[in-house]
């Protein structure tokens, strides 16, 4: 994960996925954006869309 290293998609689609069941678990934003993350913008579109989809799957 990272700058340096090969980006890796799948890893960053599971990490969104679990914070967006989170966040449609809870309520509240669990989003982790790159600054905070160190992820590079290809893995953060991976991010982006597994949160959506966590998102979806625990929100009413």
């Amino acid at each position: 994960m990272g700058w340096f290293t090969k980006d890796d998609h799948e890893a960053a689609h599971n990490e969104g996925q679990d914070d967006g069941a989170k966040a449609g678990a809870t309520g509240e934003s669990h989003y982790t954006g790159m600054l905070f993350s160190g992820r590079s913008w290809e893995e953060q579109q991976s991010y982006n869309q597994g949160y959506e989809h966590g998102k979806s799957t625990t929100s009413d």
